[in-house]
């Protein structure tokens, strides 16, 4: 189905490269990231990255206005100028902006809810009812925990889901053992190195330069 908005239009396209590195085979964007500009570096800046780069611009141009009604109405609030806005359910963006009112922070906060608010949020809900329906004691754990901690007559906000930690157990748990990303990445921030994967048998120390990117299996670290 064809997006009906730009935003939707560019999110897809955009997205299309990170959903790609969740792909073992990877095709494309794995010869395009690993072979092509990892391997190009320190001419990495020469391999085009255009059309990327502008999807990315015009989801941050679509987001900014947004996130900065937010930031300046909880600034308002703070200042005494406008009565506190209260919302009838959770707002992630307000919620996000009473910890930062750093912009970039508050778009990737977003754009992490996009991502990982749909099919991998709903496979990690799926195992772990999965779970808790095969271990009926912990479901009293939790139970108990949500009694004591929320109760019947109040709604559970960030620092109470925080400071249950059963309920952090029981998520971390299922996470552990069915992690909905089969690949992640990270980039290494300073020159260092790692045990073991070079020599002839890959049991010898590696120097990891800053910048590499390095991609791991959630599932094999079980």
């Amino acid at each position: 189905m064809k997006p009906e908005h730009d935003f939707g239009q560019s999110f897809i396209e955009s997205a299309s490269v990170t959903w790609s590195a969740s792909n073992a085979m990877c095709k494309i964007f794995f010869h395009y990231w690993i072979q092509t500009r990892e391997r190009s570096k320190p001419f990495k800046f020469l391999v085009p990255r255009s059309r990327y780069q502008a999807d990315l611009d015009y989801i941050e141009s679509f987001m900014d206005p947004i996130i900065m009604e937010t930031v300046n109405q909880i600034k308002a609030e703070q200042a005494g100028e406008t009565p506190h806005k209260k919302d009838p359910g959770f707002n992630l963006l307000r919620a996000s902006a009473e910890v930062s009112t750093d912009r970039r922070f508050l778009r990737d906060e977003l754009i992490t809810a996009l991502f990982a608010g749909r099919d991998n949020t709903a496979m990690a809900f799926t195992w772990m009812l999965y779970e808790l329906a095969r271990h009926p004691d912990v479901v009293r754990d939790l139970r108990r925990e949500i009694d004591a901690q929320i109760g019947l007559n109040s709604e559970p906000g960030y620092k109470t889901l925080k400071d249950m930690k059963i309920l952090s157990n029981i998520i971390n748990e299922t996470l552990r053992l069915y992690p909905p990303v089969p690949l992640n990445t990270r980039a290494c921030l300073k020159d260092t190195s790692l045990p073991r994967g070079g020599g002839p048998l890959g049991n010898d120390p590696i120097g990891v330069l800053k910048g590499t990117g390095i991609i791991y299996s959630n599932h094999l670290l079980r």
